[in-house]
């Protein structure tokens, strides 16, 4: 019995070794190059965020106000279950503690309060929600208005909110 082995580059874009011992047995991934497939760009789509278990893998979830665009294929991301308007004298931000939205910032200000990070979003019709963050290494927040609320995660080490 020779232990048969496929390298693939998969549709997420993540570099898997699949294995089995014989014909008849199921793939099973052996090694892949990001463990932590959470890091992959986009991997669940707009309006969401990531959690990872090694031993479950990743699990994608709607950003709260938001529901699944398509059940079978979850990097379709989220859609939201409101009206956007650009009134933005009616807006309010969602706080969500310990969540990073990583990429497509409008804006990034160091030394920024709360109130002026949300005041950049709210005057732009385009600001999805924003990034606050205490960078402890150099004692300031810092603020990202974003563009898109993609590749979300939750991760209880990280110390920021994110305003959606």
């Amino acid at each position: 019995m020779v232990m048969q082995r496929k390298l693939t580059m998969d549709y997420d874009g993540n570099v898997r070794v699949y294995s089995r011992k014989n014909m008849s047995e199921n793939w099973y991934v052996s090694w892949q190059v990001i463990s932590d497939t959470c890091i992959i760009h986009g991997v669940c789509g707009a309006n969401s965020t990531c959690s990872y278990d090694p031993k479950k893998g990743k699990k994608c979830s709607c950003l709260p106000g938001y529901k699944v665009k398509n059940h079978s294929d979850f990097s379709s991301g989220c859609e939201p279950m409101f009206d956007f308007t650009c009134n933005r004298s009616e807006s309010t931000f969602l706080k969500l503690n310990g969540f990073e939205l990583y990429g497509y910032d409008k804006y990034f200000v160091q030394n920024s309060t709360y109130k002026n990070c949300e005041s950049l979003c709210l005057q732009d019709c385009n600001c999805m929600g924003f990034q606050y963050k205490y960078e402890e290494g150099q004692n300031i927040f810092k603020c990202y208005t974003k563009l898109q609320l993609l590749n979300g995660r939750h991760s209880p080490s990280f110390v920021g909110t994110a305003h959606t």
